[in-house]
């Protein structure tokens, strides 16, 4: 007498498998955007409280130092010139912040989320270094700041470089001085190494992230008045 064997008995036929790994498959493309996405504004958020972090590294850096706040620093050699506007090191010697390295080279040890290796970028109107030699550093600020538009040219955009010792010079001979006291920023998401910065970044809105596939950057921006300036989707 035979029996008839219920399904359970057989297993999966190679159809059978082959749509169910379908349907996992689809499900997946569908779930890989929202998780890219998720994984991205997490990264947003850490970026501007990390920047945050540093900001009050800053402040009490001035505090200590008769409100200055410490030299921006750039290379061109190569090797270096990708290190130029690092985290200063002096955040480190004076365990503002996380350092590593010999005790007499410390530096801040404190990656940008968004690009492993290096820190995050900052940036200080004034006295700063170049290849190690003292030098003016300038930052260029547009004249509608900060109430320029996140639409505009950043190349035909009306802006002037303050550098608190040479530039600009107002209508009565005197130097304007720069209404930043220092920019801190991330490359954002969609930095592309072989790509070119954005023009006027960190300061220019429209140097700003967008959204996804953008290459603008994060910022945040202390004014002299003590106000911050900072990035908001």
């Amino acid at each position: 007498m035979q029996t008839k064997m219920s399904r359970g008995n057989h297993g999966w036929t190679l159809v059978e498998l082959l749509v169910v790994v379908g349907i996992l498959a689809l499900l997946v493309s569908l779930l890989l955007p929202a998780l890219s996405a998720a994984k991205e504004l997490a990264g947003i958020v850490k970026v501007q409280a990390e920047l945050k972090g540093i900001s009050t590294a800053l402040e009490m850096y001035a505090l200590d130092n008769s409100s200055s706040f410490p030299p921006e620093r750039t290379w061109c050699s190569i090797g270096m010139a990708e290190h130029s506007c690092q985290l200063p090191r002096e955040l480190a010697q004076g365990d503002y912040l996380p350092s590593a390295g010999a005790r007499q080279e410390r530096y801040v040890d404190m990656n940008d989320v968004f690009n492993p290796g290096f820190t995050y970028k900052y940036k200080s109107p004034g006295i700063g270094m170049h290849n190690e030699a003292a030098d003016f550093k300038g930052m260029w600020i547009p004249d509608a700041f900060p109430g320029d538009s996140p639409d505009g040219d950043p190349l035909t955009l009306p802006r002037r470089k303050y550098d608190n010792n040479t530039t600009p010079v107002g209508d009565d001979g005197q130097i304007i001085r720069s209404p930043i006291a220092y920019a801190l920023w991330s490359v954002g998401p969609g930095y592309d190494a072989a790509k070119p910065a954005p023009t006027m970044a960190p300061v220019a809105r429209s140097s700003w992230y967008r959204g996804r596939g953008d290459n603008g950057v994060i910022p945040l921006l202390a004014l002299t008045n003590g106000e911050l300036v900072t990035y908001a989707r």
